[in-house]
């Protein structure tokens, strides 16, 4: 009975971990391209935000506040992932945390059924 309860949850714990790491990868790639966009959105400021000081016209305006609200929903959207990330590490150490609590009984209640099966294989031996 306890075999059925955790054979699904190791299934799902490998399918998390397969996921997690196919995720990582493809993260990564994502991760150095934003970083990539974002230096440039920061030498682009950097360089426009004087010269909009000085001479003022309305698309440098437009530029700059459309690159710093970009710039704000990438923040953004890094801080939601750090977020799932932290979120599904909780998760997974409480699964991991279950399977620690579950194993031992599952365990013992294997070794009792082994036990019982033996002495039930000795008890009909000895009546043949």
């Amino acid at each position: 009975m306890a075999e059925a309860i955790i054979g699904p949850l190791v299934v799902k714990l490998q399918e998390l971990a397969v996921s997690e790491a196919r995720a990582l990868v493809a993260v990564n790639d994502d991760i150095r391209s934003l970083r990539d966009k974002l230096m440039w959105m920061q030498a682009f400021l950097r360089d426009a935000d004087p010269r909009r000081r000085i001479v003022p016209d309305e698309a440098s305006r437009v530029w700059l506040h459309q690159t710093r609200d970009a710039a704000f929903d990438a923040e953004d959207a890094v801080d939601q992932y750090f977020l799932l990330v932290d979120l599904s590490r909780y998760i997974l150490h409480t699964y991991i945390y279950i399977l620690r609590k579950i194993g031992p009984v599952v365990s013992k209640r294997r070794r009792r059924r082994r036990r019982s099966d033996q002495l039930h294989h000795f008890s009909v031996l000895e009546f043949c």
